[in-house]
């Protein structure tokens, strides 16, 4: 009778029986293993654990594993055990560490003796053990019986005859409610039965794991000197498959930098509205024309590729004039938030040496400061004397930049041609050890994402029904860099509706917002979204798509989103050091969270601590490569260095991909499933923190020792 397990349902515990798949290895092959096993000095079973410990680890990411086998006997220090009736079976955890640079041989021969020492102690209760080890709850998942006891036929025919018994063989694993078991069978073919419940594992799944299991053999008899992190558990056509999945369409770019792109639409649609706040609107050419004339202005200061120009402007269409005048100067832009503390926005402009700084006499980041001076006084930072600030709102930066030629600006009039690999912007992230970092984005980068963006445009979803530009909503801090998403949709000439910092904090402002001004498309962080729909009432009345990034998406939030109709939505994943977005998932192609497939001109790896591939479903570090990658860390070589590193899957020369520290996996469906971090780095409402950069700050004070940061959401 096939054994049952009792699994959970709706209806109670209802009982779920196990199914079974076999490999069966030729006879020639099971004499291979024979033989190796014997010119090594280890028995077949320590070779068949030594490949099930290897497996275990290779899919748990784990040098040091655990499973359960089986040992049988009649132990001698117990008088009369000759003649007990019954099975002196007993179920032991074998612990067994993997150290990727040990010789599988080696390995092998290592894990026969360990073992060895250990048989003293083989009829010690698992309870007992479990006890001993402190272990809170089960030792192991996955079981290990090796039958070693071959039948005699011809003593069976004896003892039937002689003593009028019938004797019965019974073959398989027997009753388990392990969810996974390995029953080896040491016959003339050796087998090897996979018991498996369906409530934890799919048939497909359980195939796999055998096909892995035997490619694992193969590999160790063919080269017993390969160390273990070089064995490689995926068939070719396995691992082509994975990294063919894991990149994205290559798309012909139109255009070397966004400067360019954005001109050529302002070409195109001059008359058209480009961008609504603040009480103004502008069109395309209102808006290039005053980018033009500020860039101009910018170019005399100093301005130009290689160079830094910071600004720190509240969501208004001066913020857009801004930000594309940098760039159509050639300098990249730093976004500075004016309320973030005064000492942390000194370090950044000490660290960037912006050639100047891009204000208004109410925005400036130290306004805090010094109020009854004039506001070039205030900002006193040695790198901006006054005359090398730039506020807009005074009369003579008005009347300066009226004389300031509207006309695109050329090569020529930068000094430098603009190129593609010149920094677009430079953004700081929090910092593990208590220096925020500086990433430079690359024009390349950034055109790469335009581009990418503007193909996903041509969706039915991203054009209104009348073919007139689609209304978007800017709900970003422009110092986050998620604020090029709507950003982009300008560039492809459509309307920017910039919703004010009063609003964005506001769910019940931000709801009437949406409303009044017809917002068909927006892209929110979860956490807002969530309090959002919390609100209940027809928020999403006139939104055609949605955008959701900057953390992690609760899966109640996630069927919310999936479930709503006439709403196409989107979970839009990205670090900042890979422009944005990486990765995107329509909501519609997966019933769980998911940050989906790379987007184009990207790739995706899912790679364990060796860099080799991890198979589907199983666990790994993501990584990132392809045309977003950013050029680096402003001023930190070792740290560029240590999380942009070389693409061992790329043909293109000094290619490079970026290890994002987050832990993912392929699905079946070939989507990509974050499941947390590899160190502590948390998100909140959007925004990347890292403990280590507040520990470093508390330590700091000299009465503290130790510092431990945690996130608390009770």
């Amino acid at each position: 009778v096939a054994p049952t397990v009792l699994a959970p349902s709706a209806a109670g515990l209802v009982p779920v029986p196990p199914e079974l798949h076999t490999l069966r290895l030729t006879e020639e092959l099971t004499g291979h293993v024979q033989e190796f096993a014997r010119s090594r000095g280890v028995t077949v079973n320590t070779v068949v654990q030594g490949l099930w410990a290897l497996l275990l680890a290779r899919l748990t990411g784990r040098n040091d594993v655990v499973f359960g086998a089986t040992v049988a006997g009649r132990p001698a220090e117990l008088a009369g055990v000759e003649s007990m009736i019954g099975l002196f079976i007993n179920t032991v955890p074998v612990r067994v560490t993997v150290p990727p640079g040990e010789r599988a041989g080696a390995f092998l021969r290592r894990l026969q003796d360990e073992q060895s020492l250990l048989m003293d102690h083989q009829h010690l209760g698992l309870t007992e053990i479990q006890r001993l080890a402190g272990a809170g709850g089960d030792l192991f998942d996955t079981l290990l019986v090796f039958e070693n006891y071959p039948i005699d036929e011809a003593a069976v025919a004896e003892a039937e005859a002689s003593a009028g018994l019938r004797i019965i063989e019974v073959k398989g694993s027997g009753a388990t409610h392990y969810p996974l078991t390995l029953a080896v069978l040491a016959e003339q073919r050796l087998g090897v039965v996979f018991e498996f419940r369906p409530d934890c594992y799919d048939r497909a799944a359980v195939e796999r794991l055998a096909g892995r299991f035997e490619r694992l053999l193969h590999a160790v008899l063919a080269d017993p000197d390969t160390a273990l992190a070089a064995l490689d558990v995926l068939a070719p056509e396995e691992r082509a498959a994975l990294l063919a999945g894991g990149v994205g369409e290559r798309l012909p770019v139109p255009y070397r930098t966004m400067p360019e792109a954005f001109e050529a639409q302002a070409a195109r649609t001059p008359d058209a509205v480009a961008v609504v706040g603040d009480g103004q609107c502008r069109t395309f050419a209102e808006l290039n024309s005053a980018a033009n004339q500020l860039a101009g202005y910018l170019v005399e200061l100093g301005a130009g590729p290689e160079q830094i120009v910071a600004f720190a402007l509240p969501p208004t269409p001066d913020a857009m004039t801004a930000l594309l005048a940098i760039q159509k100067s050639g300098a990249a832009y730093l976004p500075l938030d004016p309320a973030w503390p005064e000492e942390r926005i000194a370090g950044m402009l000490a660290d960037a040496s912006p050639v100047t700084l891009v204000t208004t006499t109410t925005a400036t980041p130290f306004q805090g400061r010094g109020r009854d001076q004039p506001p070039s006084a205030r900002s006193r930072h040695p790198a901006f004397p006054p005359d090398r600030c730039v506020f807009l709102d005074t009369p003579e930066a008005r009347q300066l930049l009226a004389h300031t030629p509207t006309s695109n600006l050329t090569d020529t009039d930068r000094h430098n041609p603009l190129l593609p690999e010149h920094p677009a912007y430079v953004i700081y992230t929090s910092g593990s050890t208590g220096r925020p970092k500086a990433v430079v984005i690359p024009q390349r980068a950034i055109v790469n994402l335009f581009t990418a963006h503007n193909a996903a445009l041509h969706e039915p979803a991203a054009t209104a029904v009348d073919g007139r530009p689609l209304r978007i909503g800017h709900a970003w801090p422009l110092a986050f860099d998620a604020s090029w998403q709507p950003m982009l949709w300008m560039f492809a000439g459509h309307e920017l509706h910039l919703v004010p910092e009063d609003v964005r904090r506001d769910p019940t402002a931000l709801r009437d917002f949406l409303a009044r001004h017809g917002i068909e498309f927006i892209e929110l962080s979860p956490s807002l979204l969530g309090e959002l729909v919390a609100q209940g009432g027809d928020w999403q009345a006139q939104l055609k798509v949605l955008g959701v990034g900057g953390e992690a998406v609760p899966p109640d939030l996630w069927r919310t989103l999936r479930e709503t109709d006439g709403l196409a939505a989107h979970n839009l994943y990205g670090p900042t050091e890979c422009t944005v977005d990486s990765a995107d998932c329509d909501l519609a192609l997966s019933e769980r969270p998911a940050i989906g497939r790379p987007v184009a001109g990207g790739t995706l790896y899912i790679l364990d601590g060796h860099l080799n591939p991890a198979p589907v479903g199983v666990e790994g570090e993501l990584y990132v490569a392809g045309a977003g990658l950013a050029r680096g860390y402003l001023g930190q070589p070792a740290a560029t260095a240590s999380r942009f590193v070389a693409d061992p899957f790329s043909g293109e020369p000094g290619a490079r991909m970026y290890r994002t520290g987050d832990i993912a996996r392929w699905t079946e469906d070939g989507l990509v499933e974050c499941l947390g971090r590899v160190d502590d780095q948390v998100k909140i409402r959007g925004y990347r923190i890292e403990p280590g950069e507040i520990e470093a700050v508390l330590l700091e004070h000299e009465l503290v020792e130790r510092a431990a940061v945690v996130v608390r959401e009770d």
